[in-house]
């Protein structure tokens, strides 16, 4: 929500995918980390928190997201005409500029339409054991 300097403020969470990925426990095989382990990632973050109903669209980089991301490598997972997670390939540019040479995944989720939607899941995330 806004804070008393009408900032508005709200609870995301980041996931940053780099480096290489073992097929399995058993195996010393690699393989460059990609889209589809990012796309698991969020499916697993979803599933746990109950969250469902949302649809996913390719190529919906907007505003800031644009420059952030590798063009055509880039999703939003979308509940009706509100945002609930962008995800993608970061832009070569930016890792560019940052000096990084491997390819990097990043995605962001605005949990505030996800706790909304899972609110008993959410409940659950906070209770402390006795």
């Amino acid at each position: 929500g806004k804070t008393v300097t009408g900032v508005t403020e709200s609870e995301r969470l980041g996931v940053l995918l780099g480096g290489p990925v073992f097929e399995s426990a058993f195996s010393q095989e690699q393989r460059p980390v990609d889209a589809r382990d990012l796309t698991a990632i969020l499916e697993a973050v979803f599933d746990a928190l109950q969250f469902r109903g949302s649809k996913i669209r390719q190529g919906e980089a907007i505003g800031d997201d644009a420059s952030v991301f590798h063009p055509g490598a880039v999703a939003a997972h979308w509940v009706g005409k509100q945002r609930v997670a962008v995800f993608g390939e970061l832009s070569p540019a930016l890792l560019g500029a940052l000096k990084v040479r491997e390819r990097l995944f990043f995605a962001e989720i605005e949990m505030g339409p996800v706790w909304a939607r899972s609110l008993e899941a959410r409940e659950r995330a906070f209770r402390v054991p006795r």
